[in-house]
């Protein structure tokens, strides 16, 4: 999980280095936020209920439980647990959700989506739509090039207009097929994962659990200032989302400093050490923020101040919370970012 997020930041900025941003505005709220009136910025925004009814001539990050897009964008890369999109999108959209619908929506180019169940209503996409899901449906949709569809269900329903080919995965059930006017249609297999026997999981959990253990208590041992800042951290609501915010937005914009960086001679090998330091920052992130929920557990149940107790206790939390399938992800995503923005914390101070 932590790869793919990784790939798709990077693969977002090198397609972001191109566009018009003049600014960065980071919008946040403990619950519910109204984003209004028109912008040309870089804007996060992080929410728990989302409405998004602003236009902007720029990148817009919006996460929240609760999301609804109403406005217009030059891209857009989107989260959620519940995502309706009526909206505008110029160039590109991201979205990864759980359950995902569009209404009367236009999207300028390409259409990248994740999630559970999808529905497609009343919308245009230019170019191409790769979607991958449990259930997609299609309805009243117009697709100008190819649709790529990952899902184990797929329903189309009457005026679906695809110019280029679908291609979708040749186990899944498709209904309504012929309802559609379609250039071509194409099959593709997916690839069966690799079974692992529940001795081998518990033995690679045991092997990974240990080795990153005995890292965390070295690296504590060696920088204790760095580890009475941990064991100090706040871990109530506004801090979190400051962190959190902070550190998405530092995860989108290095990569892009150091795509630019590249693309002078003499700045390439900063560039190539930053990208290091970078995603050396990130794996350790999981680590350092695993010991602060351990510290928490530990000082709050059992009353004991000790560095061993509270690696330990904190790293089995967060390798236990990373194996709950798909909520676990997300969750390890969020504690990397927390992690990055408590590593800018400690810069300024």
């Amino acid at each position: 999980m932590k790869k793919i997020i990784l790939s798709l930041s990077i693969i977002f900025a090198s397609l972001f280095i191109f566009t018009n941003v003049s600014a960065l505005e980071i919008a946040k709220s403990g619950d519910d936020i109204t984003v209004e009136g028109n912008y040309s910025s870089l804007r996060v925004i992080a929410g728990n209920k989302v409405d998004n009814k602003s236009t902007n001539d720029g990148l817009s990050f919006i996460a929240a439980s609760d999301l609804l897009l109403e406005g217009e964008s030059t891209y857009g890369f989107y989260a959620g647990r519940n995502v309706t999109v009526k909206e505008k999108i110029n160039k590109d959209l991201f979205i990864a959700g759980s359950n995902i619908t569009f209404n009367s929506s236009v999207i300028g180019r390409d259409l990248y989506l994740g999630g559970s169940n999808v529905k497609l209503n009343d919308t245009k996409i230019e170019r191409n739509a790769n979607i991958s899901a449990s259930i997609v449906e299609l309805s009243n949709v117009i697709v100008g090039g190819d649709v790529y569809i990952n899902a184990e269900k797929i329903i189309i329903n009457e005026n679906t207009e695809i110019n280029g080919d679908l291609n979708y995965s040749s186990n899944a059930i498709v209904i309504g097929l012929d309802k559609a006017n379609i250039n071509d249609v194409k099959t593709h297999m997916e690839k069966e994962p690799k079974k692992i026997s529940m001795y081998e999981s518990f033995t690679n959990f045991v092997i990974s659990y240990i080795g990153e253990f005995i890292l965390l208590i070295i690296i504590l041992l060696m920088l204790p200032t760095f580890k009475e800042e941990l064991d100090v951290e706040d871990l109530n609501f506004s801090n979190i989302l400051k962190n959190t915010g902070i550190g998405f937005t530092i995860l989108i914009m290095v990569p892009i400093l150091c795509i630019i960086g590249m693309a002078t001679i003499i700045l390439i090998p900063v560039s190539i050490l930053t990208f290091i330091c970078y995603f050396i920052a990130i794996y350790l992130s999981f680590l350092f923020v695993s010991y602060v929920i351990g510290n928490l557990v530990t000082t709050k149940l059992f009353q004991m101040d000790n560095i061993y107790l509270k690696a330990s206790v904190g790293l089995l939390i967060g390798k236990v919370i990373a194996r709950i399938p798909i909520i676990g992800g997300l969750i390890v995503f969020l504690m990397i970012l927390f992690g990055i923005g408590h590593y800018i914390k400690l810069f300024k101070k």
